[in-house]
């Protein structure tokens, strides 16, 4: 049997690297769409992509897809980041916080 401790952290260990999973297919799927794009087309859109993780845009949205898997991956200061979620599963309750707490609630884009 376990302790409710335990099964808490295992429970938001899944989570963190259940949403650093949906991310990576995100993004895999965002620039797979680009390929359909026209040869002219100006410009990326990585607006919603990043608003949908929630990646702090302050500086503006990541403008090619260098930047968007530099912000979407590597970035450990993004909360939204695959590194940043990551890390959350290597030491889940460094803050004193509870896991729950940790994790922001993710939140629908509007169309």
């Amino acid at each position: 049997m376990l302790q409710s401790r335990v099964a808490d952290s295992l429970y938001w260990i899944a989570r963190y690297l259940e949403r650093a999973g949906h991310t990576i297919r995100l993004i895999d799927v965002r620039l797979d769409l680009e390929l359909d794009r026209p040869a002219g087309a100006d410009g990326w859109d990585f607006a919603r992509l990043c608003t949908a993780v929630r990646c702090d845009v302050s500086a503006g949205a990541p403008l090619n897809p260098g930047e968007l898997i530099d912000a979407l991956v590597f970035d450990g200061g993004n909360s939204g980041s695959v590194r940043s979620s990551a890390s959350r599963v290597a030491w889940p309750g460094r803050t004193g916080a509870s896991a729950s707490e940790q994790l922001p609630m993710m939140t629908e884009v509007a169309p």
